[in-house]
């Protein structure tokens, strides 16, 4: 594996970490996920302004209020039932 941009892993992680997906944060933006994979296996260095976009999508989705009340819900649900 190639050196890959530690700001790609930081947004994989933050997303993770809020219960969202790369593949609905790159829809949003446009970007390919076979790209955020090339980006992932360090086979090819994103533009800082795609990975921006990325970042930035990530952000409104985070501080979105509909995310947070979804993420509460999922994390307050009793056991065995969906949120």
């Amino acid at each position: 594996m190639q050196n890959v941009a530690p700001e790609v892993i930081e947004v994989e992680q933050r997303a993770k970490g809020a219960g969202l997906t790369m593949a609905s944060i790159l829809a949003e933006v446009g970007v390919a996920q076979s790209t955020w994979w090339r980006w992932r296996k360090g086979g090819v260095e994103p533009r800082l302004s795609t990975l921006r976009e990325v970042a930035h999508a990530l952000d409104r989705r985070i501080a979105a209020p509909e995310t947070v009340v979804a993420r509460r819900a999922a994390n307050t649900a009793p056991q065995g039932e969906a949120a």
